[in-house]
């Protein structure tokens, strides 16, 4: 589930991510809540990504959107890791891919 770049700062497009299996079949998210994990990849705290993630659609295309906050925008090289949440409290996590934020000009 690779994700594109972000520009530190830029806060207004959302960033729609695909979640798929390794054999390229979406994975379902119908009735799930979308959270994640910003982690430093040269070290450091883990913390929770505070812009807002929406489901799209019903979520049968395992498509949500990721609208940054301030805060998930701010550094360079992380790491970051989806979870969906479903009733009952089952919950799937997503691999750990990088996420880039870079330099505005």
């Amino acid at each position: 589930m690779p994700i594109g770049k972000a520009i530190a700062g830029a806060t207004h497009t959302a960033q729609r991510i695909t979640c798929q299996d390794e054999d390229g079949d979406a994975w379902s998210l119908v009735g799930a809540t979308i959270t994640g994990i910003l982690k430093p990849r040269r070290g450091g705290t883990s913390r929770a990504i505070t812009g807002t993630m929406t489901i799209v659609g019903t979520g049968s295309t395992g498509q949500f959107d990721w609208a940054y906050s301030a805060a998930d925008v701010v550094e360079a090289e992380n790491w970051v890791q989806f979870k969906a949440t479903f009733a009952g409290g089952a919950y799937d996590l997503f691999k750990k891919t990088e996420f880039d934020v870079l330099e505005a000009i």
